[in-house]
């Protein structure tokens, strides 16, 4: 990811794929206050901790678990505030559940079925039927995108064989469950909703990503046909069915894609276009994009756009996907907007649960004295940083708090440190974030508890690391060096830590000269 200037940095906080943003949003349920519910069960072992994962948003949280009598049998008494998916999970192997207020559900595991008994009983027979497929004929192949055999499909083809096709199978769905007499109404119309919105995301991300990938030229016209697919969901629609979540921020997403898009040919229309779409002048947009980032962008956009329960609904996403991220500055900023605005959401106690957990997290992070932040230190050279560490080998990552591949990757951190435990290895941070970020910097070191050597330079004051490293036409973040013990760069293209076999090797390999 390149550095950029304030202007780039405007256009990308308003252009950058904000579907990614919702992929992974979670709530939690123990403070939601509901109706009582029993969930019990056999066949999951004997004296095992079984999981229990509700989607009370697009990311499975909290996770309760359930431990089995020696009989292998289970019962867990739950309070639910209305119908909500979930995963029983046992050794890897997970079984999706419906479940309801006051409709207790008995589930049995059988070595090659499964059985529900009790009021919960019709719609988790549904759940289980064909019609709930989890990969869909048009959908992949990730990285191997290119096996799709509509990636390259003309737009004749693409309109017959996979949008009328994915009707006439949501068509057929719809009437499975519509004509299952022991559904309730409400029931009916949570799964019909399940499955069309599920089919409808998968080809946004069809449109959207394989289509794009083989630069097709049709891309632009499916991708409208699919976000019009189906109408924008309500709140109830979202509160229930992940998929449905999934596309009201894409409706979020697609607005202001189209507004950065007339930002980057016509500047003075675009900051107009922006304003009305945000009911902000630019500049105040601007200010809150770059402090509080793309959960406030998607958020302010609905609240602009939508009514109060999808308000309500995107804001407590984008509370969950921050504190995710052990964003404490955004999760707080925007938990003081869900109690402002929504003083009486149910969603309230849940948020402050997460809050008090990230706080603990931070209290924790802040006594590790393991973790050296030099905030009143600056860098001037390379020779600074391995002059402070001689006789040790250095591997060196140069982030930033607001690039989101440095932040994924350096989850994998703590495994490739454990590969090199009582070595002469030192682990060191230099983070790009302006002063005014100082604490986000902190704060997210000392969440996550990333033990090593901490450092954060200003864009125009890393300008001079980046020359001495001979990079300074083409900055990348993130991006990983290894010096050796004397102190000499020996690899400015070093292997990421969720590389951990070739970083092993990089290494070990300096270590044995």
């Amino acid at each position: 990811m390149k550095a950029r200037n304030k202007g780039q940095v405007i256009i990308y906080l308003f252009t950058k794929q904000l579907l990614a943003v919702v992929v992974f949003l979670y709530l939690s349920v123990g403070a939601i206050f509901g109706q009582e519910f029993v969930l019990s069960g056999k066949g999951f072992g004997a004296e095992k901790t079984v999981s229990l994962n509700f989607y009370y948003a697009t990311s499975p949280f909290p996770e309760i678990p359930i431990t089995t009598e020696k009989d292998g049998t289970f019962k867990k008494v739950l309070s639910i505030p209305y119908s909500v998916f979930a995963f029983i999970t046992c050794d890897g192997k997970s079984v999706r559940l419906l479940l309801s207020p006051g409709k207790h559900l008995q589930v049995i595991k059988n070595e090659d079925s499964i059985v529900f008994s009790g009021r919960g009983a019709a719609e988790n027979r549904m759940l289980r039927n064909d019609i709930f497929k989890e990969a869909l004929f048009f959908a992949g192949h990730g990285a191997d995108w290119k096996q799709n055999r509509y990636a390259y499909a003309s737009k004749d083809t693409i309109e017959r064989q996979v949008f009328r096709r994915a009707k006439r199978e949501v068509d057929s769905g719809v009437a499975i469950i519509t004509a299952n007499s022991k559904l309730s109404p409400t029931a009916k119309g949570i799964l019909i909703s399940e499955l069309r919105y599920y089919y409808q995301l998968q080809l946004y991300e069809f449109c959207d990503n394989i289509l794009r990938w083989a630069k097709n030229k049709n891309r632009d016209y499916f991708l409208a046909r699919a976000l019009n697919w189906l109408p924008v969901p309500d709140g109830q629609q979202v509160r229930a069915c992940r998929p449905a979540s999934f596309m009201l921020a894409n409706h979020c997403r697609n607005a202001i894609a189209k507004a950065s898009e007339v930002l980057r040919t016509d500047s003075i229309k675009g900051r107009r276009i922006i304003a009305d779409l945000f009911g902000m002048t630019f500049d105040d947009i601007t200010n809150k994009a770059q402090n509080l980032g793309d959960s406030y962008i998607i958020w302010k956009y609905s609240r602009s756009h939508f009514n109060l329960p999808q308000q309500e609904k995107i804001l407590v996403d984008m509370i969950s996907f921050s504190n995710r991220l052990d964003d404490v500055h955004v999760t707080k900023a925007l938990f003081d907007t869900l109690q402002r605005l929504y003083p009486r959401s149910c969603y309230v106690p849940t948020v402050k649960a997460m809050i008090t957990n990230i706080e603990g997290r931070l209290s924790v992070g802040a006594a590790n004295t393991n973790i050296h932040i030099y905030d009143t230190e600056k860098l001037t050279s390379l020779a600074a940083l391995t002059g402070k560490h001689k006789n040790k080998i250095i591997y060196l990552d140069l982030w930033g708090t607001w690039c989101g591949p440095c932040i994924n990757i350096m989850k994998h951190v703590p495994m490739v440190k454990k590969l090199f435990a009582g070595k002469d290895v030192v682990f060191a941070y230099l983070a790009m974030d302006e002063d005014d970020q100082e604490s986000r910097w902190k704060n997210f070191i000392q969440v996550n508890t990333i033990e090593g050597e901490h450092y954060r330079l200003t864009n125009g004051q890393i300008q001079q690391i980046w020359k001495e490293l001979g990079k300074d036409t083409e900055q990348q973040y993130p991006t990983y060096v290894l010096f050796d013990k004397t102190g000499k760069l020996v690899n400015t293209n070093a292997a990421r830590p969720d590389e951990p076999g070739v970083l092993k090797q990089q290494i070990e390999q300096i270590l044995n000269d």
